[in-house]
């Protein structure tokens, strides 16, 4: 599991957004990740899925967050 911390890390890294910045931040990505990796586990197919799609849609909506404020500055 230590090695899925540091798979967390290095991909927000990559996009430029830190989950450190809050205490519970990879803790909370750390639980969403292995909530889907145990409903894989159990064979439990829909659950996975929702889950999966569930993080997918908060990881793109925190990405746009973050991107707007750019965007809309070389807009201007």
């Amino acid at each position: 599991m230590a090695a899925l911390k540091d798979h967390i890390t290095v991909g927000m890294r990559f996009h430029g957004v830190s989950v450190k910045r809050e205490a519970s931040g990879l803790s909370r990505v750390f639980d969403e990740h292995f909530a889907i990796f145990e409903s894989i586990r159990q064979r439990h197919a829909q659950q996975a899925h929702d889950l999966m799609h569930a993080r997918l849609s908060e990881s793109r909506d925190r990405l746009s967050e973050k991107k707007e404020p750019a965007q809309a500055m070389s807009a201007g």
